[in-house]
């Protein structure tokens, strides 16, 4: 990304090859500075990239086309932090008439235990059972996808989600944000059907 803000294929790995020239690593001698420089190049090259940055917080042309997003994050996000999707449904909010007005065709769910591209994100806590895929509930493959397609096709809004774990043993519902799944007092703490969202 750096190679492509500063137009400069040096930046790249050396994976990155053509006419041009050859990628060297050279992103690994960059200060925060330059960083921040090379981001602020991509910013004004945005016109040659064709708005390729997808942080715009007006949703106008999606909702009024009766587009629908649902969007999920791990909050054990090892490379990527669920700040930023936080941050960015804040600006929509921000933009488009409050969290309300942007719940109307736009649900954010934030998925405890949840890494990078799905998996499980820690294989140690700090305490209690090593994080598993039989210990931390998961959305199912097409969890999303099918509650995304209900909403579109049938009208129907998605709400709460119940994960379960690999093996079935542990259950959890995720809440649309900003409410949490809290636990109701009594029962098993991995039978998810002793929580609700607050």
């Amino acid at each position: 990304m750096v190679a492509l803000e500063l137009q400069n294929p040096s930046y790249a790995t050396p994976s990155f090859t053509n006419a041009t020239g050859n990628g060297t690593d050279k992103w690994k001698d960059m200060s925060y500075a330059d960083l921040a420089n090379a981001y602020d190049r991509g910013v004004a090259l945005q016109a040659a990239f064709g708005h390729i940055n997808t942080d715009n917080p007006d949703l106008t042309r999606l909702r009024d086309g009766g587009g629908k997003v649902i969007s999920y994050h791990g909050l054990a996000d090892q490379l990527i932090t669920p700040a930023g999707s936080l941050n960015y449904l804040a600006r929509v909010a921000d933009k488009m008439g409050g969290m309300d007005a942007v719940q109307a065709f736009n649900r954010l769910y934030l998925v405890p235990g949840m890494g990078h591209c799905a998996g499980v994100g820690t294989v140690s806590g700090s305490a209690g059972p090593a994080a598993t895929a039989n210990t931390v509930p998961l959305p199912a493959a097409n969890q999303f996808f099918d509650a995304l397609v209900a909403w579109v096709e049938k009208g129907t809004q998605p709400g709460p989600l119940m994960l379960k774990s690999a093996d079935a043993s542990v259950s959890m519902p995720i809440c649309v944000h900003p409410q949490k799944a809290t636990y109701k007092g009594s029962g098993s703490v991995t039978d998810g059907a002793n929580y609700s969202c607050r």
